[in-house]
Parts: C-alpha cells; sequence; structure tokens
C-alpha cells in the first residue's frame, strides 16, 4: 500500500496530465514531490490539497480578523508633503475555536471539521468546546497530526 505521501504525488501527477494532456517532464518532476510540513500552515495545505484532488472540497477557516489601514495626507512644517499611517485591527467575527478546515469528502455524509496539529501540539479549551458541540449534532470532527490522519478517512 503506498504512502499519503505517494498518493499525493500520485494524484498531483493525474491532475498535470489532465491539464496539460501529457505526462509530466523529468523538468517539473521535482514539483511533483511532496515535502514534509514543518508548519501547521503546510500541513493544512497539504491536507487541503489531498482531499480537493480526490474529489472534494476543502476551506480553511481564518479567524484572526483583519487589518485596516488609514492613510492621510498632510503637510509637514517644511512644506513636504507626508502621509500618516494610521493601523487598526477589527477582530473576527468567526466562532472562537472553530476547526482549521472544513471539507465535503465523497463517501462521508456531511462536512467533516478537520483540527490541523503539529505533533506535541495541544487544543486549546475553546477548540474542545466547539469539538463537543460539532460532535453532539451529529458531524465528524478530526484532529489531523499528519496528511495519513486524512488519508485513512478516505
Amino acid at each position: 500500500m503506498k504512502s499519503a505521501k505517494q498518493q499525493l504525488e500520485q494524484l498531483r501527477r493525474e491532475a498535470y496530465k489532465a491539464k496539460h494532456g501529457k505526462e509530466v517532464h523529468r523538468f517539473f518532476e521535482s514539483e511533483m514531490k511532496v515535502k514534509s510540513p514543518r508548519t501547521a500552515a503546510q500541513l493544512e495545505s497539504l491536507i487541503c490539497e489531498y482531499i480537493e484532488l480526490s474529489g472534494g472540497v476543502c476551506t480553511k477557516v481564518t479567524t484572526s480578523g483583519r487589518r485596516i489601514v488609514n492613510k492621510t495626507p498632510v503637510k509637514d512644517v517644511t512644506g513636504r508633503q507626508r502621509t500618516l499611517i494610521e493601523d487598526k485591527w477589527v477582530p473576527g467575527t468567526t466562532t472562537p475555536g472553530t476547526s482549521d478546515l472544513i471539507a465535503s469528502i465523497p463517501g462521508v455524509k456531511g462536512a467533516v471539521y478537520i483540527e490541523v496539529k503539529m505533533p506535541g501540539d495541544r487544543m486549546r479549551e475553546t477548540q474542545v468546546k466547539f469539538q463537543q458541540k460539532v460532535v453532539a449534532r451529529g458531524f465528524k470532527y478530526m484532529i489531523a497530526e499528519s496528511l495519513e490522519d486524512v488519508v485513512d478517512l478516505i
């Protein structure tokens, strides 16, 4: 049986062939290789890519809010034009503890909520409460520490 990385590499080759109508040229072979993720964000990207290439839909949930930059042109005492910049942070409106990814996977009924953690990371209290709420309502929730965790689900 192929490893999760090998399966993703195969899916990348198949997607390339479907898009370009030919096999991957040797110059692009390195782009088909799956690199080991060093951060949770890299792991999230690999998981979403695998789900999408397997025929599913995956979306990354951003909960951090957004930055608003206000620029005001002014003249200084010497008469030169300057720009005053005011930064403002607007908190996000996402439910605290929401999972990192929400996916629809072929063959799996309903949405799957995926919390991505690097090995050794722990869930915050708000994430545990969100997990309990999702599971209590009958949806699937999983904690993925590797690509293999998601491949096993599919």
